[in-house]
């Protein structure tokens, strides 16, 4: 069993010599992956047109028209008339700076948007991350049992050769041996589909071996709560652009127009000045206005909800994170307990004072304590990654 006690202290003690990414690296690599950039690039694009929409001397694009009227084709006495208009949309009294408001509001959600989808990868960055890990020590533990276990097995059968021991003890140690190998192979698949899940989120072969810093004593700037403070921020200035904007916005027209009735006289030219104002309507404004009440509303219920949740899940983490410490030290207790007691066994078993039966389940309870107390350490630190993330710190 000296195989397995050796890679079990590389597995709690010594770290992998390859150089692993850090967390950030493996989110910068998720986020690449998701095209978070590209859709990064795109909102940002997106809430500068409504700036710069908002900022226009115009609320909308200007027009032009031509028209004209002859007879040349009837009766041809040479009279005609051209018209030629410039209709330009005007902004109502305070609907221009809501529309600003907006815009500015708008661009906040977008940033706090952005930070909150990185956040939620991150959450799912240290998802992966532990399971990969977890699953690459359960992996080697049970490749060292088994190796331990055939290792056993064949000097069970020397013993038998040499008289030592009955046959009945060569077949259970190679049961036992098959076993681990059966065991071990299983591991092996699960630490490969998570190590493929790992690949495909962040694009990495390797994960990082250290554990997450110890999360802040103060946080500030939860992604979280301000994606909500932006999105009632956003849903306000909405309401304040329903509220302003009463009416289609008023046209102003200019008009020149060049006419000749009788052809013995020459054209005349005139201009005219006119000024389109439509009206407000219940049946236009209510529904409008009711539209961005209710998203109002909708994103104040949230934020309070999702508020609580987040309080709640800080405190849970908190209390995780403190109850896995105290795991690990009772795990790591009884796994130096089993340990003694596993070596005792092996000398009471090499001088025949210890039956078969009675050492296989020493040597279980102790390759279980082990791995229980292994456990407990990348517990503890995915605890840590927990609650930094429900602080919303993001690596």
């Amino acid at each position: 069993m000296d195989k397995f006690w050796s890679v079990l202290a590389g597995c709690l003690i010594a770290l992998p010599a390859w150089s692993a990414p850090d967390l950030a690296t493996a989110l910068d690599g998720a986020w690449a992956l998701a095209r978070g950039g590209d859709v990064a690039l795109a909102r940002r694009e997106l809430a500068a047109a409504r700036g710069t929409a908002a900022a226009s001397w115009l609320p909308g694009a200007p027009a032009i028209s031509v028209a004209t009227r002859s007879d040349r084709l009837t009766e041809r006495r040479g009279t005609y008339e051209h018209e030629l208009e410039l209709s330009l949309p005007v902004w109502l009294p305070g609907q221009r700076a809501a529309r600003a408001a907006e815009a500015a509001r708008t661009a906040d959600e977008t940033e706090a948007d952005l930070r909150l989808a990185r956040l939620q990868l991150a959450g799912e960055v240290r998802t992966a991350w532990w399971d990969a890990r977890l699953a690459a020590l359960e992996s080697e533990m049970a490749a060292a049992a088994a190796a331990a276990l055939e290792q056993l097995a064949d000097d069970v059968a020397r013993r038998v050769r040499a008289g030592e021991l009955a046959r009945s003890d060569e077949l259970a140690a190679r049961a036992e041996a098959l076993e681990a190998a059966s065991a071990a192979g299983e591991a092996t698949q699960r630490a490969h589909d998570a190590r493929a899940r790992w690949l495909g989120l962040t694009g990495l072969h390797d994960w990082p071996q250290q554990d997450e810093a110890p999360p802040p004593a103060v946080a500030t700037g939860n992604a979280a709560l301000q994606a909500l403070e932006a999105r009632v921020a956003a849903a306000e200035a909405r309401l304040d652009v329903a509220r302003s904007d009463r009416r289609d916005a008023p046209e102003l027209g200019l008009q020149w127009r060049r006419e000749r009735g009788d052809p013995a006289l020459p054209a005349d030219d005139s201009v005219r000045l006119q000024v389109r104002i439509p009206f407000a309507t219940q049946a236009r404004n209510a529904p409008l206005e009711g539209a961005a009440r209710t998203e109002l509303a909708r994103a104040r219920a949230d934020q309070a909800t999702a508020s609580r949740d987040l309080a709640l899940a800080r405190e849970a983490a908190a209390a995780r994170l403190e109850l896995s410490g105290r795991l690990a030290e009772l795990a790591r207790t009884r796994a130096d307990g089993e340990s003694e007691r596993a070596a005792l066994a092996a000398k009471a078993f090499k001088l025949g004072a210890l039956g078969l039966p009675e050492y296989l389940r020493v040597q279980a309870a102790a390759r279980a304590a082990a791995l229980g107390a292994a456990r407990a350490v990348l517990e503890r630190g995915r605890a840590r990654s927990q609650l930094n993330q429900a602080l919303g710190v993001t690596p």
